[in-house]
């Protein structure tokens, strides 16, 4: 990969590397722009996509923000739970404002309903964490369906919220 910039974070000195391939192989790329990885020697990379290089500059702000509220918590490993992912949002969102937050988190949800609802799901969870309300919140998918709040978090717990059966059955 090319390293894009380094940015200086507390005491460690963290690459940005595009590198599409690396993103995308690692089993993370259903709607992600960005991955941090650590390494045993203490040292860690943000990898980014070709999606993020594409994004507007305040979400690549935010997402670059987020990422390394992962090496701040030590949560740099293969395991996504909603939990790290709100911390990590928490901690872009006192670097750059809640709002920018919110903006950049919506930004994503509505880009990524219209690749990968799976994706999308787990945001509007993400954006109340952060102290927002998300009742009248939702996506309008390509056939004319909206889903509400409600049905995406059913959504991202693995459950169909048409047949309330986990997909696939």
């Amino acid at each position: 990969g090319k390293i894009i910039t380094t940015l200086h974070f507390e005491d460690k000195l963290v690459p940005v590397v595009y590198n599409h391939v690396f993103v995308h192989y690692n089993g993370l790329s259903q709607g992600v722009y960005a991955l941090c990885a650590g390494y045993v020697d203490g040292s860690y990379t943000i990898y980014v996509d070709d999606d993020f290089m594409k994004l507007p500059k305040t979400v690549q702000t935010f997402i670059l923000w987020h990422e390394l509220g992962h090496v701040h918590d030590n949560n740099t490993g293969t395991t996504r739970t909603i939990d790290c992912e709100c911390k990590a949002d928490a901690y872009a969102a006192k670097q750059v404002g809640k709002m920018k937050a919110l903006a950049a988190l919506n930004y994503m949800w509505s880009n990524l309903a219209l690749t990968n609802i799976l994706a999308a799901a787990d945001i509007p969870t993400r954006i109340k964490a952060l102290g927002f309300n998300v009742d009248t919140m939702f996506i309008q998918q390509v056939d004319g369906t909206i889903l509400r709040e409600p049905e995406l978090r059913l959504i991202s717990e693995g459950i169909n919220p048409f047949t309330n059966k986990p997909f696939g059955e």
